[in-house]
């Protein structure tokens, strides 16, 4: 493996799911605030479509776009052999998918096996689901320690004898995300002494979907990861080791503006055979048609249904030739980055992001979208047409919604330049940077890029190419991707 020469001895990567850049203000987040006006800030980050968090774990684990990694949606219709769908949150659904890899869980190389191929040591650590923990290290090379499972497993009871048991997730997180942040400081940073660090906090996503933007709790719970940002950069500084720190989001929030059901709403516009005869399947944000004599007709009738429903913000066809489908429909290859991948053996007709709009809740905070129905949720007295009310305030995500898509992205520490960047990025770019922070090549086939313009040695901002094509016009206005060098990223506009 190429080598060049390291800007730094070890990288962390901290990320708050679910954390809205517009949050980050000297009041509520002082230490972040902080870290990032000092650091290198991008102003223009954003996630992956669909936003949400397993199908971005493996992007950053593999720097490639969906398309090619091959997970499409947090839970999706497993393949031809086995329609039963597959939890991404649950690492043991999660085996499932090495029939499909040729004995691996994700079918490209990872940045820890590229890590340690180099001779470098790799420690996840995550309070999310277990099948995300998972992801940033699927091959299991590394040191994973995660609230229900370790790796190797019996570092667990050695953690538990020394810090206690991990606490139990409960909503808000916060004695899970104190217990793991312990654990890094006096354990594994320490003791393991890693070179890169994988640090998933499941905050503020969890409490923000149980109480919605903006609540005192979800304000309470960035507060908490704040104080444990803190605590980290002062037991970095205090260990005289180089280090650059990356506090990263994997995507934003929206507050639910109503909820969809998807299979009533078939059944009602002449779709009830279809899906009582397994001609058509419903996954997340998707439908799968499977192969037979009515395929196509189901494609074309199934396309220009969903492209007319107002809960429908974008649509995407991946199957070729549906014939009545409307002009403005997207593809795979619109949203991630024109590469030409391996055919899925589950890919669905259709995918699509669900209706958003700017607009703001009860507590202020901008940004709503529509979500799939959950029946604790619902209000049945506020159905309008083919949307259901709540029943109280909470926030989702998953859409191609600047709220739901813009990120946080910032970088500081031993190698890094500072100054605000008004540059697309995005977290496809994690991976290549951490290796380029520890003199290492990038993954093969990348989708994502290293950020140059943040180095100490890179290139002045102002330099950088920067291409900008409009793809389509939604009913929300236009969808633009941005271009720098053959990485791509989406933007809907605020």
């Amino acid at each position: 493996m190429q080598r060049a020469t390291p800007r730094t001895q070890r990288v962390l990567l901290l990320v708050w799911d679910g954390m809205r850049p517009d949050y980050v203000t000297e009041a509520l987040t002082p230490h972040l605030w902080a870290f990032a006006t000092r650091g290198a800030w991008y102003r223009r980050a954003v996630g992956i479509f669909p936003s949400v968090t397993r199908p971005t774990t493996a992007s950053v684990s593999t720097v490639a776009y969906p398309a090619a990694h091959g997970l499409i949606a947090n839970r999706f219709v497993g393949p031809p052999a086995d329609r039963t769908p597959v939890d991404t949150g649950d690492r043991m659904a999660l085996e499932r998918l090495r029939s499909l890899n040729a004995g691996r869980i994700l079918p490209m190389p990872t940045l820890a096996e590229q890590l340690v191929t180099a001779g470098k040591c790799v420690t996840v650590l995550g309070s999310g689901t277990t099948g995300q923990a998972t992801l940033l290290d699927p091959e299991r090379v590394g040191t994973t320690i995660h609230l229900a499972f370790t790796w190797p497993e019996s570092l667990l009871a050695r953690l538990a004898e020394r810090f206690g048991p991990p606490p139990p997730k409960r909503v808000p997180a916060q004695a899970a995300n104190d217990w793991l942040t312990q654990v890094l400081i006096e354990y594994v940073l320490p003791g393991l002494a890693p070179d890169v660090v994988l640090m998933w906090l499941c905050e503020p996503d969890s409490t923000q979907h149980a109480r919605g933007l903006g609540a005192p709790e979800t304000l309470a719970v960035m507060q908490g990861n704040d104080a444990r940002l803190g605590r980290v950069l002062a037991a970095v500084a205090a260990s005289g080791v180089p280090t650059t720190v990356i506090v990263a989001s994997d995507h934003g929030h929206s507050t639910v503006a109503g909820m969809i059901q998807e299979a009533d709403l078939l059944r009602a516009a002449g779709f009830a055979e279809a899906l009582d005869r397994g001609e058509l399947l419903l996954g997340e944000q998707a439908v799968v048609i499977p192969a037979g004599s009515r395929a196509r007709e189901l494609q074309d009738r199934v396309g220009a249904w969903l492209a007319a429903q107002p809960w429908v913000g974008a649509l995407v066809a991946w199957a070729d030739g549906a014939a009545s489908v409307p002009d403005g429909v997207l593809t795979p290859a619109d949203l991630w980055n024109d590469r030409a991948s391996s055919a899925l053996a589950y890919a669905p007709a259709f995918t699509y992001s669900y209706a958003w709009n700017d607009d703001t809740n009860p507590r202020g905070a901008p940004g709503s979208a529509y979500a799939p129905f959950t029946a604790a949720l619902a209000d049945f007295a506020r159905l309008q047409g083919p949307v259901i009310g709540l029943n109280r305030l909470t926030s989702t995500h998953g859409t191609l919604g600047p709220r739901d898509q813009r990120t946080l992205l910032a970088l500081g520490g031993a190698g890094v330049r500072p100054g605000a960047l008004n540059i697309p990025a995005g977290i496809v770019d994690l991976a290549p940077t951490i290796l380029a922070l520890l003199g290492l090549p990038s993954l093969p086939n990348a989708d994502g890029r290293v950020l140059t313009e943040a180095l100490v040695d890179g290139p002045d901002p102002s330099t950088l190419a920067i291409r900008t094509e409009t793809i389509a016009i939604l009913p929300s206005g236009p969808l633009r991707r941005h271009w720098v060098g053959t990485t791509t990223y989406l933007d809907s506009g605020m």
